[in-house]
């Protein structure tokens, strides 16, 4: 009812997408290289050795903790 009503919006973002398991990644199912410490498993929202507040394109080498392919950016589609 609400999109009947034009209340919501449709927003295409890209976000990470690991093919091998075909599946959109959060942050914490990527994992990759701090750019502030140079810690090789820091995850895709914070890096566990020096605290730094993360978001997956900071990433250095990210990969899919899921299959341990590097995912690729993918369109998808979100209503608000």
């Amino acid at each position: 009812k609400l999109n009947d009503a034009g209340e919501l919006e449709i927003k295409t973002t890209a976000q990470y997408f690991d093919e091998k398991a075909q599946t959109f990644l959060a942050d914490r199912f990527i994992k990759g290289t701090c750019p502030n410490c140079g810690h090789d498993s820091a995850y895709g929202d914070q890096c566990e050795k020096c605290g730094t507040s993360l978001s997956p394109e900071m990433l250095i080498n990210p990969v899919s903790t899921l299959s341990g392919e590097t995912p690729v950016k993918k369109e998808t589609s979100h209503w608000y």
